[in-house]
């Protein structure tokens, strides 16, 4: 005979010590639990110039909100300037093979991490889908460069920019951890 029960469901805990179990809809609701003096987080974009445009909308969803998403102004009480992003490189991927357009995207990274000490807290790498099984990955290439680095990063295709739907949950399952990684202050 096996034995089971049933965990209760986490709450969160927000300003005011008010309580949820959803972690972006506290937010929304309620704030954060408390402010943290910290400047405010930067984010790096990393794209071809193929995706200047996508970028640009990238930056306009996570700064004015898409779907349900207010913005992070609205979200995290922190406004989002043009001071506080910045792009990595400027190459381009248009006809290359795979293989290519992977080296693209590396080179441009690897000759940024070395000429800088500038590091974000967030690198968004715009990038396109790439549905070979086994083949050269830009996402995981990239990804590898920065956590040498311990940076944090997260991809975000052409497609996912293009539909609010996707977009929406891409960012709300991406920027609630990075806020609470940035803000928090540990276990009790």
């Amino acid at each position: 005979m096996i034995r089971a029960f049933s965990l209760p469901s986490p709450k969160f805990v927000f300003a005011e010590g008010r309580l949820h179990s959803d972690k972006l809809r506290g937010l929304r609701e309620f704030g954060p639990f408390r402010l943290v003096e910290m400047s405010n987080p930067r984010f790096a974009f990393l794209f071809p110039t193929e995706y200047r445009e996508k970028a640009n909308s990238l930056y306009l969803a996570l700064k004015n909100g898409v779907g349900y998403f207010g913005g992070v102004d609205n979200v995290f009480r922190y406004a989002l300037r043009r001071t506080s992003v910045f792009s990595i490189g400027t190459f381009g991927i248009e006809g290359k093979r795979d293989a290519d357009q992977v080296r693209a995207y590396t080179d441009a990274l690897s000759s940024w991490l070395a000429s800088t000490r500038e590091r974000p807290d967030l690198v968004f790498i715009i990038l396109p889908r790439n549905s070979r099984l086994g083949g050269p990955s830009i996402y995981y290439r990239c990804k590898a460069l920065l956590l040498r680095e311990g940076l944090l990063s997260q991809g975000v295709t052409p497609e996912v920019i293009d539909d609010p739907s996707t977009l929406v949950l891409k960012i709300c399952t991406t920027i609630p951890g990075l806020y609470c990684l940035l803000f928090s202050e540990g276990p009790a």
